[in-house]
């Protein structure tokens, strides 16, 4: 029977543990605000119902009433949705609780 040999310094845990998180990935948002088409057909098909990831913060439109109602759609709390991304960026990177990825 063949032999799986990894090189040095490679992890020999099940490629399953390697892939999925133990948590769900905490997600944050630059752009895709309500009517754009990433928001309207690919933001759902990947939170809504996911095991995986879920949105934490967002700065999704300039306009505010366009950002408060995306932060409302997906749960977000007020004080984590932004009008600006540089904002958004520099007050999340304080957080323990920090997004793991942010979506473009």
């Amino acid at each position: 029977m063949a032999r799986i040999v990894y090189p040095k310094g490679w992890s020999t845990r099940p490629f399953e543990e390697l892939v999925w998180p133990t948590r769900k990935l905490r997600v944050g948002a630059i752009g895709g605000g309500p009517g754009s088409f990433i928001s309207n057909d690919h933001f759902p098909a990947l939170f809504v119902g996911s095991n995986y990831c879920h949105f934490v913060a967002g700065a999704v439109s300039r306009q505010r009433k366009r950002c408060d109602i995306w932060g409302k759609t997906f749960g977000i709390p007020r004080e984590r949705v932004y009008y600006d991304w540089r904002i958004m960026l520099i007050q999340e990177a304080e957080r323990e609780d920090r997004p793991d990825l942010i979506i473009i």
